[in-house]
């Protein structure tokens, strides 16, 4: 049963030519155990791919062209919430059964209008570690928050980090605090078969943005059969039992 005292959660997924990878994002979002309200928005701009899916609470946007940039991207998907707090859900990330939870805990705990992720797991090179610092692009934060300081910038590169810059000087925080409890995320830099675009590096002028090498990549996957095209019925599922794999993880000094 639904505990309508708790907040409405707005996961926010935007996604583009990550089929394999976006079924265990989604997976991740039925498998919550949060008992309030909630709704993961997946939004997909690669037009070659017309995305489907009917498990409950999963709402699928596909955009008729490609975003200008990935900032842009990001608050398109944030104007499809209807949540009091938007939660980032990375479509090549894992999230633990715990997160929402996890998370809305901590808002609720802290004076401030957004919290970090804080400790989380991650997968670099085959190796799962256990890191204690927040991620840039990993939070919480109220939907009135994040539009009362503009949204996140319009770059393809880097634009978490500068959202977060955003909102401490908008509301004038020395610190944004982080969720201290049981890690939920594992964030996948690595051993997906796909690039980040935190990895081509930040724009700059003269040269291409790795917006538009994601693109590249994306069309050449789809020539060389390893993403497919057309119209897509997504099948939620893991691949691997994270519960467990994430017991293996190296404290990160």
């Amino acid at each position: 049963m639904t505990d309508m005292n708790l907040p409405k959660v707005s996961c926010l997924c935007p996604t583009f030519a990550r089929v394999h990878l976006l079924e265990e994002a989604i997976e991740s979002f039925l498998r919550q155990e949060y008992q309030g309200e909630k709704e993961l928005i997946v939004l997909n701009d690669f037009t070659m791919q017309e995305l489907q899916c009917d498990a409950p609470d999963v709402v699928i946007k596909n955009a008729a062209e490609r975003l200008p940039t990935l900032g842009d991207k990001r608050n398109a998907t944030a104007k499809l919430a209807s949540g009091d707090l938007l939660l980032t859900w990375g479509d090549d990330d894992i999230h633990l059964p715990h997160r929402i939870t996890r998370m809305v805990e901590a808002y609720q705990r802290n004076d401030a209008p957004m919290v970090m992720e804080g400790s989380h797991y991650c997968l670099y090179s085959g190796i799962i570690t256990l890191h204690q610092h927040a991620t840039a692009g990993a939070h919480i934060v109220s939907r009135q928050a994040y539009w009362d300081c503009g949204g996140i910038p319009s770059v393809n590169c880097g634009e978490d980090r500068d959202f977060n810059l955003r909102l401490k000087s908008h509301f004038g925080l020395k610190r944004l605090p982080s969720a201290d409890a049981l890690p939920a995320f594992l964030y996948r830099f690595s051993g997906t078969q796909r690039t980040h675009i935190s990895a081509l590096g930040d724009d700059a002028v003269g040269r291409k943005s790795g917006y538009q090498i994601m693109l590249e990549h994306a069309l050449r996957w789809v020539h060389e059969k390893k993403e497919p095209s057309g119209t897509i019925r997504l099948t939620p599922c893991w691949r691997e039992e994270y519960q467990e794999l994430v017991k293996s993880a190296v404290v990160k000094k």
